[in-house]
């Protein structure tokens, strides 16, 4: 955490923190870590291993304590303690402030696809002693499965395009959040790139749309950023 307004400036100092995060004396291993914050707190999550996968993991801390280089101590939630979540959890950046913070997995499917996402919705992010995190689900308006690898020009090696799963942080302003991922729909032959708008008051897909390059193209690795006009910047492997 830079130490001063500018953390481009030669002589700034910073606060650094090195957290053990396996957590317990079983070798769990950390993977695919993400973070995002809300207007209180940096929030942090990662997919556990013990050695196969076994859940998601997520803590969040205070930006006071961080800004001031103070110590800390917040809950976590880890499978080793029985509270592993859904994984991959996608933790977002929030444009305002609302009062509760929300996080993101689209569950991996095959069959009979993918009908819907989890949403956890977290409250007192900055606040150890009242932090909670309740789940739901989100209907999509389109089944998805597991998308096939993407392919080179040239040569039969081929990308991995992932396993459904939100990759990157989502963005949330007001009642909405956005995220998108790589799917397959019902055994076509190339990997899509899809976006949502979720209404996180209702529980429901309020938009959806896709990144294509072209028929045929396997179109994969999407990363988007909203801005506060809902107007939305795509980048994507294709």
């Amino acid at each position: 955490i830079s130490q001063n307004e500018n953390p481009t400036r030669g002589a700034s100092k910073w606060y650094v923190y090195r957290v053990n995060v396996n957590f317990t004396t079983t070798n769990y291993f950390w993977d695919f870590p993400q973070v995002g914050h809300d207007q209180d707190a940096v929030i942090f999550t990662a997919n556990i291993f013990a050695p196969s996968f076994v859940g998601s993991s997520m803590f969040a801390v205070a930006k006071a304590r961080l800004y001031n280089g103070l110590g800390w101590t917040v809950p976590v939630w880890h499978p080793a303690y029985g509270s592993g979540l859904t994984g991959t959890l996608a933790p977002p950046v929030v444009l305002d402030q609302n009062s509760r913070t929300y996080l993101l997995a689209a569950p991996s499917y095959v069959s009979p696809g993918g009908t819907a996402v989890t949403k956890y919705t977290l409250t007192n992010s900055s606040r150890p002693n009242a932090i909670a995190l309740a789940s739901a689900t989100i209907n999509v308006s389109v089944p998805y499965y597991i998308p096939p690898n993407g392919r080179q020009p040239g040569t039969t090696a081929t990308l991995d395009s992932l396993d459904c799963r939100f990759g990157n942080w989502s963005t949330q302003d007001g009642d909405s959040i956005w995220n998108a991922h790589s799917v397959n729909f019902g055994g076509s032959p190339w990997a899509w790139s899809i976006w949502y708008e979720f209404d996180t008051v209702a529980n429901t897909q309020v938009n959806r749309g896709s990144m294509i390059g072209a028929a045929g193209y396997d179109d994969f690795m999407p990363h988007i950023a909203v801005n506060r006009l809902g107007d939305i910047f795509a980048v994507w492997t294709s």
